[in-house]
């Protein structure tokens, strides 16, 4: 082989390849204008649902958005043809087969996105959401009727025929101005001769696709929650792409799958097991429902009358539902971070109690055990269940508020407070839009200041806050907030402490979190004193000083009540021990008349119980230990009794008993809101659209 050769064969192969991948990226191009297409047409259809201006910045916003959920679809339907093309570096001959394949492989797509985008409005305006779970729901055993309805409803016929004329004319377009083969320059081709130039363009080749996928260059790939960029809803929706939003009805489909799998179910006999297990720690016998009926939230077992008010009933209630805002800080030993200090006044001046545990060890799961309950929820569907806090507080007259630091979508935010009954729901976009971290969160403080300055007050309300600053990312300014955490004194370094700038990064933000949380309770105080506030937290924080935290330094998290006019007279009693699911029957005992019925599987905190506990996720807390049930299962003593291990001998009895209540309270609540779903799901099938949530009735 000639030295000539030896040069010009590589540089061949990599020109081949090099013009397949222009002309991916071509076809690229057109799928991004083929999607911006349909974007339109959703603009055009919901134009009506847009009333108020939208300034520029939401627009941009919005389109910006658009184009990265656009970019993630494009690049990797555009994947096969990518890695294609990168492979004639080998096999160079199969170029005129990729040129057919992509063209193939446009088509389909050019037919798929009219005909999604038509279905995807009809959907909407049908269900008011883009492609759910509920799609396929809806079509089984129902597809008749589905076609039906579409067709008489709906112009069936007329829009597919639209449908595949519009897609006709966009792939004649396609194939006139995107189609046709790329041809270098010889200035290209010369330049391409070196080796150092064709590594570059591989790269560079490389980077954008990965950028196409992730649809950002930052390190946090383009998610659903970056849609939420208005407080217009309708355009938020319409930021999405109608393939993505397929893509997450197939997720939530499984997700579906998973909760309603016939392996959950809990056998009769275990279920018997279990409520004799609950009746023994609510000191009261539990019996199964009478005449084998199933177990539902109108059982006697869960059924609480309200004593009345032991002072003045509150005219607002505050529950601030803080970001892993957990309960070692608050403990001696660690004082001397000064992490909590005005939550520990609050604490000294209210009412504290550090024996408790949060409902799961995720935010969401969380949320929903402390505002649903119960645990083990379907966190894609939630209803007004008994024992919710939202609706007995509605049922008290008092309007609900979720009042969110993070955006609508994160979690399914907006929809699934809807779902539980909220009368008003803020988040990011309703409050800032954009947000002011690289997520799209709030800082407290604007959040605390939304939630005082910005909503009335002129009736008793509920009002439920969501932080989110002492979370990634640590974007608070904390020198100016005042914030900083100075380095870490001797006796609080320990061997195995994980980095002490990073720690110190998070506490900042843990201490930003408490200042604010506590300056605004203290605020609306003096406003309004004859009020009630809660600040917990929503789980551990995951940011103790070692990886491996001790039980409970790894999982409980503060209750603080505050309000000296209407907590007058009251004290936790001295074995007080709570969780979550607890805090409904303890704000309802101090809001509601007496005479009042409610459910609730949790206790009222200020009344002494003679065996209390708390259920959490992996872990079960008394008086005086708390238990881990993750491997290796271990039972400590509190911190503040010693904090040591118990023996074999001595741990083995209230391990068992432990996974006995941790069992019980997660598949009674799991079959209970199983069964109340599974019912609302039979109505809404057979009504064929989505029903408000219906109230419970007592």
């Amino acid at each position: 082989m000639s030295e000539h050769e030896t040069v010009t064969a590589p540089q061949s192969r990599f020109l081949t390849s090099l013009t397949s991948q222009l002309e991916n990226a071509k076809a690229w191009s057109f799928l991004i204008l083929l999607f911006f297409a349909s974007r339109l047409v959703w603009l055009y259809v919901t134009r009506h649902e847009l009333s108020a201006e939208i300034a520029t910045a939401a627009w941009l916003r919005f389109f910006l958005a658009g184009f990265r959920i656009d970019s993630v679809v494009a690049t990797y339907w555009m994947l096969p043809c990518l890695v294609w093309a990168a492979l004639l570096c080998l096999v160079p001959g199969t170029a005129p087969p990729l040129r057919r394949f992509r063209q193939v492989w446009i088509a389909v797509i050019t037919v798929a996105t009219p005909i999604l985008t038509f279905m995807n409005l009809g959907y909407y305006a049908t269900f008011g959401n883009v492609f759910d779970g509920f799609l396929f729901e809806f079509f089984e055993g129902n597809a008749q009727d589905v076609l039906w309805i579409a067709y008489h409803d709906h112009g069936l016929v007329s829009k597919l025929l639209l449908s595949l004329l519009v897609s006709g004319g966009l792939f004649v377009l396609y194939r006139r101005g995107f189609a046709q083969p790329v041809e270098l320059s010889a200035t290209s081709t010369q330049l391409f001769r070196r080796r150092l130039p064709r590594v570059a363009c591989s790269l560079v080749c490389l980077v954008l696709v990965v950028i196409g996928l992730r649809g950002t260059f930052r390190s946090r790939p383009t998610q659903r929650t970056d849609t939420s960029v208005s407080r217009h809803r309708v355009l938020n929706l319409g930021a999405l792409n109608p393939l993505y939003n397929l893509k997450t009805a197939f997720q939530l489909r499984r997700q579906h799958e998973n909760y309603f799998s016939e392996d959950r179910l809990v056998p009769p006999t275990r279920l018997d097991d279990h409520l004799a297990t609950i009746g023994a720690s609510l000191d009261q016998n539990v019996a199964a429902s009478s005449a084998g009926a199933p177990l539902t939230f109108q059982h006697p077992a869960w059924q609480r009358t309200a004593a009345g008010p032991p002072t003045v009933r509150p005219d607002h209630v505050f529950v601030l539902f803080l970001e892993s805002y957990d309960s070692w800080p608050f403990l001696e030993k660690y004082r001397e971070l000064g992490l909590v200090e005005e939550g520990r006044r609050l604490g000294q001046e209210g009412r504290i109690l550090l024996n408790y545990l949060p409902g799961a060890n995720s935010s969401v799961k969380s949320s929903l055990v402390t505002l649903q309950g119960v645990y083990d929820t379907y966190s894609a569907q939630q209803q007004c269940l008994p024992t919710s806090l939202v609706c007995n507080f509605e049922r008290l007259g008092y309007r609900t508020r979720s009042i969110n630091g993070f955006v609508s979508q994160w979690g399914d935010a907006e929809k699934s407070a809807t779902d539980q009954g909220f009368d008003e729901v803020y988040c990011t976009e309703h409050i800032k839009p954009g947000g002011e971290t690289s997520n799209l969160q709030l800082h407290d403080r604007t959040l605390f200041e939304f939630a005082a300055e910005q909503l009335p007050y002129d009736a008793p309300t509920f009002n439920y806050i969501r932080s989110s600053s002492y979370h990634g990312p640590w974007e608070v300014d904390l020198e100016a907030e005042e914030c900083t955490v100075p380095p870490f004194p001797e006796a609080i370094r320990t061997p195995g402490m994980r980095d002490e700038t990073l720690l110190r990064t998070a506490y900042g933000h843990l201490k930003y979190t408490d200042k604010v949380a506590v300056a605004f309770v203290r605020k609306m105080s003096k406003r309004f004193p004859n009020s009630l506030f809660v600040l917990t937290g929503d789980h551990y924080g995951r940011n103790f000083l070692t990886p491996a935290p001790p039980p409970y330094e790894g999982a409980s998290v503060p209750l603080i009540l505050y309000g000296p006019k209407v907590l007058a007279g009251l004290e936790f009693p001295d074995n007080a021990t709570g969780g979550h699911v607890d805090l409904g029957p303890t704000l309802l005992e101090l809001a509601a008349p007496a005479g009042f019925r409610y459910a609730s599987l949790g206790n009222n905190l200020f009344q002494r119980h003679e065996q209390p506990m708390a259920v959490g996720e992996q872990f079960v807390l008394f008086p005086d230990t708390i238990v881990s049930l993750r491997q290796p299962r271990q039972c400590v003593r509190l911190p503040w009794l010693g904090g040591e291990r118990l023996a074999p001998a001595a741990a083995a009895p209230r391990i068992e008993r432990a996974q006995q209540l941790h069992d019980a309270y997660h598949g009674v609540s799991y079959m209970m809101a199983r069964r109340s779903l599974e019912a609302a799901q039979d109505v809404r099938v057979a009504e064929g659209r989505q029903s408000p949530p219906a109230r419970p009735a007592y």
